[in-house]
């Protein structure tokens, strides 16, 4: 009954005389989807009247439209709609300038960092062109609300995984603070407390200091991932990447693999294979093979090549793929460094994404590839964009950033693996300057860029709904078991010398998600209490010296579920120039904190919340409840309010007979001639698509003889 329902909800329309801006907003594709769901369970009844229940065009509120409504119609809610343009390729002017990123590692090491404080020394986002609307949303929007922050440890560079089977299991990593401090952490009451754990650290000298975390969950309940890369502590340093599994939740961990390849790794991340029933493809080969994608560069930081290691359950290595090597002139075997991989929805296939720049660092390019068969079979290059760089040059080097610090590469890939009409779908997040010629401008937007053609081809959007004139940047992406986008992004508030747009004295973290694909979003929440604002100098200090690195490279949002109920926990960097530093427990300024967003629906849109709605999945503003037993009469009799005809044949069962009233009726509200009011099965008023899909819902099955 699920689909079907679905189906009801994707039909359903608005509140009669609901007009926005006088024109409807529908998806002939997703009509399509909709009839066929509804004609599977009609088994073959007429399908003009199946085209009927789609034929009611699907009307949203647009945020600044001015709707009509009749007086007695419940208002919709409102949501933030996205407009799709295409995104041109990336020209061959950009493809021959492109170079790898600089090492991420420089000024993140233990002997870099000082317990002290700091010393003082047409691109994406640039067609106008109008996109076609997008349609309507497919279901109410979630209530977001975000709960108390809560600081985990000293340091920065967040990292966080949230256990598949219960989201209240968490594994939070970072870059721990102080030599001293504790790196890894894990909560088993959803961010309610956080105790330190001990991560393995890698073999002989590599085991002085350890930063550049990535956590994701495995495929079992209770089954944590997390990697490091840890430092030798020499001069000039190295570092290898060390992958740790913890079976019970992330209380005690143990070291999975070690990356001993012969070259200073840098910007290290992972993903794991999964099974068809975490959404992975139908075989079974490579469950729980992970993915390691790391940089490689000499003694004297010069780019060697990136990597992909393909690692067993065990932590066997079983393949390892040179995905980069320097560029040369004429040539274009240079791939992109700083690669995300993200396994696809067939067993055994991986999509990355690499990052690559120009000699300046004002443009930053994407490119993206597929590897097959775990490693067999590696496409380079299957498309990639372009956009400039948020920020302003650090110094003299190719660091970008603001605030005085640089902002690492500021994008993350994700894919649906839920099984609805959107699986396979990918989707990127960045942030693109918007104002690259103009610096006294918003310097830092929040676009979505969507492929459905496994990286082929991509469409972008602005996220709707950010602040008007403000720079936001640091962008996180998960993409949940149900294929809603989760997005946080940093935004700078207040400055002294530019407004903000480029050095901010404060700055906080919004978050906002998307169920239906990024075509619409709800209301930006504001993640972050006001006594955890960020607090920057302002004018920022010069981090030369630590390579400008202040809160790090890598920051996660994670989705998942508590009790039914969807949650995604923010873990990030904060920041307090008002902190001591003085090398005590959470001194340091800058601080890995975690903040749980909670996310609540009212599917049926009568206006109650799922948790407080006595029949969650059908419109019955009433609540009402004859026997008092919790459960709402029209869910709990629906079968006999849908059995309308209960004559003849059709006698104790759902069938063509109780159809064809609905049909004469369909498009008829109250006051009508034609309007039926036993079979406006919603009940809201009118005889619509939402009230043929419940009745599809039910179709062929007998109707109990006693209702409860």
């Amino acid at each position: 009954m699920a689909a079907e329902f679905h189906a009801a909800m994707a039909c359903r329309r608005s509140p009669p005389s609901c007009i926005v801006t006088g024109e409807p907003i529908w998806d002939p594709v997703q009509a399509e989807d909709v009839a066929a769901l509804i004609m599977r369970r009609l088994q073959g009844v007429s399908a003009l009247v199946v085209a009927l229940a789609c034929s009611a065009p699907l009307l949203v509120t647009i945020p600044g439209a001015a709707p009509t409504q009749a007086a007695d119609a419940k208002p919709p809610r409102v949501l933030l709609r996205a407009r799709f343009l295409p995104v041109e390729p990336i020209p061959a002017s950009v493809l021959a300038g492109r170079v790898p990123v600089p090492p991420s590692y420089k000024g993140k090491s233990g002997r870099e960092r000082s317990s002290g404080p700091e010393t003082a020394v047409a691109p994406l986002g640039g067609p106008t062109a109008e996109a076609p609307k997008a349609p309507a949303p497919e279901s109410a929007p979630p209530v977001v609300v975000a709960g108390t922050d809560v600081p985990v440890g000293d340091g920065s560079e967040t990292a966080i995984a949230v256990d598949l089977g219960d989201g209240n299991t968490l594994a939070a990593a970072l870059n721990l603070g102080y030599i001293t401090s504790p790196s890894l952490f894990n909560s088993l009451n959803g961010n309610g407390s956080w105790t330190a754990r001990t991560f393995p650290a890698g073999s002989g000298t590599f085991s002085f200091y350890p930063f550049d975390p990535w956590a994701s969950p495995g495929n079992t309940t209770n089954e944590l991932f997390a990697s490091f890369l840890w430092s030798n502590g020499a001069n000039p340093p190295s570092a290898r990447m060390v992958v740790a599994r913890s079976a019970g939740g992330g209380v005690s961990w143990s070291r999975l693999y070690e990356v001993t390849r012969n070259v200073h790794q840098d910007r290290d991340m992972f993903d794991i294979d999964r099974a068809f029933a975490q959404g992975g493809g139908s075989g079974t080969t490579y469950d729980v093979t992970l993915y390691l994608t790391f940089d490689g560069f000499d003694s004297q930081d010069n780019y060697v090549a990136s990597y992909l290691h393909v690692v067993s359950p065990s932590g066997t290595l079983l393949r390892e793929v040179t995905t980069s090597l320097p560029p040369l002139p004429n040539t274009n075997r240079f791939h992109g460094s700083q690669m995300q991989p993200v396994p696809g929805v067939n067993d055994g296939q991986v999509y990355l994404m690499s990052v690559a720049s120009n000699l300046a660092g004002d443009q930053t390019s994407l490119s993206f590839h597929e590897v097959t068969g775990a490693g067999t079979t590696l496409v380079s290059d299957k498309s990639g964009f372009f956009f400039y760089t948020v920020g302003q040059q650090l110094g003299t080097g190719g660091r970008w950033g603001v605030n005085g610090h640089r902002i690492g590469a500021q994008m993350q890939m994700d894919i649906d693996r839920s099984n609805g009409p959107r699986r396979g779908t990918l989707y990127v997040l960045s942030t693109v300057n918007p104002n690259h010629a103009d610096p006294t401008q918003d310097q830092g937007d929040v676009f979505l860029s969507v492929s459905t053609d496994g990286a082929q081809t991509w469409t972008h959007s602005l996220l709707p709904g950010l602040a008007a004139g403000k720079t936001q940047f640091f962008g996180m992406l998960d993409v949940d078991d149900d294929g809603w986008i989760h997005v946080a992004y940093y935004q700078n508030e207040t400055g002294s010398t530019d407004n903000g747009v480029l050095n901010a004295s404060t700055a906080n973290l919004y978050y906002t998600v998307s169920a239906d694909g990024g075509l619409t979003w709800t209301t930006h929440i504001l993640v972050n209490g006001p006594g955890d604002t960020l607090q920057y100098f302002d004018p920022p200090p010069n981090l030369l010296a630590q390579d400008y690195y202040l809160i790090g490279d890598y920051a996660q949002v994670r989705a998942g579920r508590t009790s039914g109920t969807k949650v995604a926990y923010v873990f990030w960097s904060g920041y307090d120039k008002n902190r001591p530093q003085d090398g005590t427990l959470l001194s340091r300024r800058d601080r890995g904190i975690c903040t749980k967003m909670t996310l609540t629906v009212d599917t049926d849109g009568d206006g109650l919340l799922d948790p407080q709605d006595n029949c969650p999945t059908i419109y019955n503003p009433g609540q009402e409840d004859l026997n008092t037993n919790g459960i709402g009469d029209i869910c709990e009799c629906f079968h006999n309010r849908a059995n309308v005809d209960d004559t003849g044949s059709s006698q104790g069962r759902i069938d063509g007979s109780d159809l064809f009233p609905l049909a004469r009726s369909f498009g008829s509200c109250q006051g009508d001639a034609a309007y039926n009011a036993n079979v406006d099965l919603s009940p809201e008023g009118c005889v619509d698509g939402y009230d043929l899909a419940l009745l599809a819902s039910v179709f062929a099955d007998s109707v109990p003889a006693v209702c409860p």
